[in-house]
């Protein structure tokens, strides 16, 4: 079964996108502040979906850092207010 890694700050997106997948695909979820997320780059994921965290979180404008090693697809998700003030 092919595994997903969900990243994104809001539970709601998160949950939302496992039980779309969930029937199909091994879905995993993270937030950005989980901090007994582990090292991700010793998981074998086939897709990342990396939710565009808030301006008052992050700067979107620098790149996100991801684990070195971490070699998969990434699917990002960018909704039109978290890019509005840009």
């Amino acid at each position: 079964m092919k595994r997903i890694l969900v990243v994104d700050e809001t539970k709601a997106v998160r949950e939302t996108i496992a039980i779309i997948l969930g029937s199909e695909f091994s879905v995993t979820q993270k937030s950005y502040f989980d901090e007994d997320s582990g090292d991700l780059s010793k998981d074998n994921f086939d897709l990342l979906i990396l939710g565009a965290p808030s301006q008052s979180e992050v700067d979107l404008s620098s790149p996100i850092d991801l684990p070195s090693g971490f070699c998969t697809s990434v699917l990002f998700l960018v909704d039109s207010e978290s890019m509005a003030n840009k």
